[in-house]
C-alpha cells in the first residue's frame, strides 16, 4: 500500500502537470482563432462610422499669385428684348490691399445706329454712365454678375448697339487698371408689314437699313431709286398702301457750297457736287478762302464761281471735276469785287456778273458817299459781261451821274440836278432817276436776248422819292436798257433771280417775318405765283432742275432741299446734305 502510494503520487503529479500544460496551449489557440474570425468579420461587414458633424463654412482661399485684374466670364453680347438679358460675370484677380471697397463703375455709354456718330447714353438700356454694377471687399474672389436691363424699342429698326466702358474705383491696386469695354447688341423681332408701311426720307437713315434687310437688297442705309423700286414691289405684293413711299428727286448733279470743317461761321467755304438725291458727294475746291456761287455751264462741262482767294472776290471757271481753274476777272485795282452769282449765256460763250464797281475817272461810275451795310464806301454795283475765256469784259448796266473822281456830296448832287437821299443816317446816295441805285444778281434768259436783274431804288410816291430803298426785278436787253418791270417785291430784297429751262423766273427764297415762313416767287408771262413754305431758308436763290419741275435751295438748317413746284409742301425732298447756294446741272 505504501509502495502504491509511493508510485501513485508521482504519477498524479506528472499527469496534473501535463494537463495544465495542455490547458495553457488550448487557450492560446482559442485566442488566435478568435482574433482571425473577428478580423474576417470586420472586413466583410464593417460597422458604420458615426454620422459626422457638419463642417463650418470654409474660408475662401486667397490667390496671392494673381495680379490685380478683372476676370470676366460668361459674356453675352447679344441682347433680345423677349429674353431681357445680356451681360457678363466678373470677379477680381487679387484682393484689395486696403479695407476699401472695390467698385466697378460704368465710365461711358455710347449708342451707335447704322453708320452715324455715337450718341451719348443708350435708349434701350436702363443702366447709364456713373452706375455701380458690382462691389467687392473681403469677398473679393466671389463672382458678381452684371446684367443690362433691356427696354422695349418702338419702330421698325431691328438692331442697335451700345458700347459700355467699365472701370474700377476704390482700392489702390485697382485704380491703375485700364478700363475695358463691351459692345452689346439688341435685336428685336421685325414686323415686316410695319417696316414696309413706315414713312422713310430719301437719302441716308438708320431706318433704311432695316427696310433694305426686309427687302433683301444691299443694305447700304440709303433710300434711293433701287430701294424705292423694291419697296413699291413689296407693298404691291402684300396688298399694302404705297402712299408712304417718298417721291424720287429729279436726276442730274447739284453743285453747292459748304463750310470748311472745323471753321466757325462761314468765313471759309468750298464747292462740292452731288447727285440730286444727295449721294456721291465730291469736293471740287480746297483752299483757305471763300469759294462760293457755283454755276454750271449750259453743256455741263464747266462751273463758274466766285472766290476771294486773291484777296478780293473774283470770277473763276473750272472743269466740272474741279480741275483747270482759271481766273477770268481782275478787279483788284478798280473794284471791291464780284458780288453774287454769275450767269452763263445760253450758248456758253459769255458770262454776266455784278460787281461793286469803283472805276476812278470813268463817266460810268456810280457815286456813293459813306460806307453801307449793303455796299462798300464810295462804290455801287454795276453789271458786266465777259467772255467765258476771260476776254472782252465790258460794263452794260450803269447810270452816268458825272465824271467826278470823288463821290458827289449833297451840294454838288443837288447842283447837278439830281436827288440826294439818306438811309438809316449812315447810308446816302445821289440818285438820278427811279432805277439807278444798285444793279445786282443778273440772270440770263433762256432765249439769250435779255437779262433779268435786281435793282435797288428809293420808293416813289405822290410827293416824290422817299428815303426807303425798294428792290425791283427788272428785265433789260444786252445793252443794259430796261425792257420791263417783272416784279416789285417791296422790302423782300436780295433774292437771286433764276430762269428755268421753260422760261419761268424764280425769285427768292427769303424769310417772311410777318408770317414766320419762307416765300419765293414764280414769275411767268402775265402771272406771278407766291409759294409759301413753313420752313425758313438761309438760301437766297433757287436752283432749277433740268426739266423745270423742281427747285432746290438751302433751308433754315443749312440742309439742301428739293421742292416739287406742282405739289404740296409735303412733297419737299430732304437730301440730308448740309450746304447752300445750290445750282443744278443742265443734264
Amino acid at each position: 500500500m505504501n509502495s502504491l502510494k509511493k508510485y501513485i503520487y508521482p504519477v498524479i503529479l506528472t499527469g496534473l502537470f501535463v494537463f495544465l500544460a495542455a490547458c495553457g496551449s488550448s487557450e492560446d489557440s482559442d485566442s488566435s482563432i478568435s482574433s482571425s474570425f473577428d478580423a474576417s468579420t470586420e472586413e466583410s461587414t464593417p460597422e458604420p462610422d458615426p454620422t459626422p458633424e457638419p463642417d463650418p463654412t470654409p474660408e475662401l482661399e486667397p490667390l496671392p499669385e494673381l495680379e490685380p485684374a478683372f476676370i470676366r466670364t460668361n459674356v453675352f453680347l447679344d441682347c433680345y428684348s423677349e429674353e431681357n438679358f445680356c451681360g457678363f460675370d466678373l470677379r477680381l484677380g487679387s484682393p484689395p490691399e486696403d479695407d476699401n471697397q472695390v467698385r466697378i463703375i460704368i465710365r461711358e455709354v455710347q449708342q451707335t445706329t447704322n453708320d452715324e456718330e455715337p450718341l451719348d447714353g443708350c435708349e434701350w438700356a436702363t443702366e447709364k454712365k456713373g452706375d455701380v454694377i458690382a462691389t467687392f471687399n473681403d469677398l473679393w474672389d466671389v463672382g458678381r454678375g452684371f446684367e443690362i436691363t433691356v427696354l422695349p424699342i418702338e419702330g421698325p429698326l431691328a438692331k442697335r448697339t451700345c458700347t459700355f466702358t467699365f472701370g474700377a474705383a476704390g482700392a489702390e491696386n485697382y485704380r491703375s487698371l485700364e478700363n475695358f469695354s463691351y459692345t452689346f447688341i439688341i435685336t428685336q423681332p421685325t414686323d415686316e408689314d410695319l417696316v414696309l408701311t413706315a414713312e422713310y426720307p430719301w437719302g441716308p437713315s438708320e431706318e433704311a437699313v432695316t427696310l433694305q434687310n426686309v427687302l433683301g437688297i444691299e443694305a447700304d442705309g440709303w433710300y434711293g431709286s433701287g430701294t424705292r423700286e423694291a419697296h413699291l414691289a413689296a407693298l404691291e405684293a402684300k396688298g399694302l398702301d404705297s402712299s408712304n413711299v417718298p417721291l424720287p428727286p429729279p436726276t442730274g448733279r447739284i453743285a453747292f457750297v459748304a463750310p470748311v470743317p472745323g471753321q466757325e461761321g462761314w468765313l471759309e467755304t468750298d464747292i462740292y457736287t452731288m447727285n440730286a438725291d444727295g449721294s456721291d458727294i465730291v469736293q471740287l475746291t480746297d483752299n483757305n478762302s471763300k469759294d462760293q456761287y457755283p454755276v454750271w455751264s449750259p453743256d455741263g462741262s464747266h462751273i463758274a464761281f466766285v472766290s476771294n482767294r486773291t484777296g478780293v472776290s473774283e470770277l473763276f471757271v473750272m472743269d466740272a471735276d474741279g480741275n483747270n481753274v482759271q481766273q477770268l476777272t481782275d478787279v483788284t485795282q478798280h473794284s471791291e469785287g464780284v458780288q453774287g452769282p454769275p450767269s452763263w449765256s445760253p450758248d456758253g460763250s459769255q458770262i454776266v456778273f455784278s460787281a461793286w464797281a469803283w472805276l476812278e475817272g470813268d463817266c460810268h461810275t456810280y457815286f456813293l458817299s459813306g460806307a453801307s451795310y449793303i455796299a462798300p464806301a464810295d462804290s455801287l454795283s454795276s453789271i458786266f459781261l465777259i467772255g467765258s475765256d476771260g476776254t472782252n469784259e465790258r460794263l452794260i448796266r450803269d447810270r452816268v451821274l458825272g465824271c467826278n473822281e470823288d463821290a458827289l456830296d449833297e451840294a454838288s448832287c443837288v447842283a447837278a440836278g439830281f436827288s440826294w437821299f439818306v438811309v438809316h443816317e449812315y447810308d446816302s446816295w445821289c440818285n438820278g432817276d427811279t432805277f439807278s441805285y444798285l444793279s445786282v444778281q443778273p440772270a440770263w434768259h433762256p432765249d439769250g436776248e435779255s437779262i433779268a436783274y435786281l435793282n435797288f431804288a428809293p420808293s416813289y410816291h405822290d410827293f416824290g422819292f422817299d428815303s426807303i430803298p425798294r428792290c425791283f426785278v427788272m428785265l433789260m436787253d444786252l445793252q443794259g436798257n430796261d425792257l420791263e418791270l417783272l416784279l416789285n417785291p417791296a422790302t423782300n430784297c436780295w433774292g437771286y433771280p433764276g430762269w428755268s429751262s421753260t422760261g419761268i423766273l424764280g425769285y427768292g427764297p427769303f424769310v417772311n417775318y410777318s408770317y414766320d415762313r419762307m416765300d419765293y416767287y414764280l414769275i411767268t408771262e402775265g402771272d406771278t405765283q407766291v409759294i409759301e413754305r413753313s420752313s425758313n431758308s438761309v438760301s437766297r436763290g433757287l436752283a432749277w432742275s433740268p426739266d423745270g419741275n423742281s427747285v432746290a435751295y438751302g433751308n433754315a438748317d443749312s440742309i439742301i432741299v428739293i421742292d416739287f413746284i406742282d405739289g404740296t409742301e409735303e412733297d419737299i425732298f430732304i437730301t440730308g446734305v448740309q450746304g447752300f447756294q445750290p445750282n443744278w446741272s443742265p443734264y
